[in-house]
């Protein structure tokens, strides 16, 4: 018989068992991109892995060693097809439950926890050195998570001045008169084209033509 895949090709199929014991327990768990910590064994149910800030999704791969059984995601009516799951920066939990299909309602037999934590930005940022010359670049949006269609996004260079320059020159605008003015993100980058050596804790918001007060 073929196990139910969750995840996977369509014309992969797994060769599942009708032995007891194997009714709780998967026969194979895949994340990608990425490697789990442990690696995949049958009887160990809680996974890690970290990924890159980069990687904004994953994909699940799993299926249940026992003919009647089904690998489902997160619920127990959950899918038991190809899983993509969409990672938020820092820890993301998913469970992939094993249900027994031997009953009218699904019952949970086990469940497998996998600990995926995606790095933030400003994971393993190096020390920001003010006396090198950065660009100044803004940052429209994400280009992985476009929010306006049509609009610019990752890092651009947005002043021939280097950064110190242009935040002195910022800070001779006028005080804004309300807290709503226009404005963008700005960050100092080595090159703004090469978002991995910009400096993300640096990163500020500026109205366009005005400033506001320092607090």
């Amino acid at each position: 018989l073929v196990a139910n895949l969750l995840g996977g090709a369509a014309d992969q199929t797994h060769r599942c068992t009708n032995e007891p014991d194997t009714v709780p327990l998967l026969a194979l768990l895949q994340l990608s991109p990425g490697k789990m910590q442990p690696s995949f064994s049958a009887k160990t149910t809680t996974y890690k892995m970290q990924v890159p800030h980069q990687v904004t999704m994953i994909h699940i791969e799993a299926f249940a060693a026992h003919c009647h059984s089904e690998a489902r995601m997160d619920h127990k009516k959950g899918v038991n097809r190809p899983a993509n799951w969409t990672l938020n920066v820092g820890e993301n939990l998913i469970r992939v439950l094993v249900v027994s299909t031997e009953h009218s309602e699904p019952w949970v037999m086990n469940t497998y926890s996998l600990y995926v934590t995606r790095e933030a930005l400003t994971d393993n940022e190096p020390d920001f050195d003010e006396n090198q010359p950065h660009e100044v670049c803004s940052y429209p949006q994400d280009c992985d998570l476009r929010v306006y269609q049509g609009k610019p996004c990752g890092a651009r260079r947005h002043s021939p001045l280097p950064w110190n320059t242009f935040l002195s020159e910022q800070n001779q605008l006028p005080v804004c008169s309300n807290g709503s003015s226009p404005g963008r993100w700005v960050l100092p980058c080595e090159h703004c084209n090469l978002q991995k050596n910009c400096f993300w804790r640096k990163a500020v918001w500026l109205p366009l033509k005005c400033r506001y007060p320092a607090v």
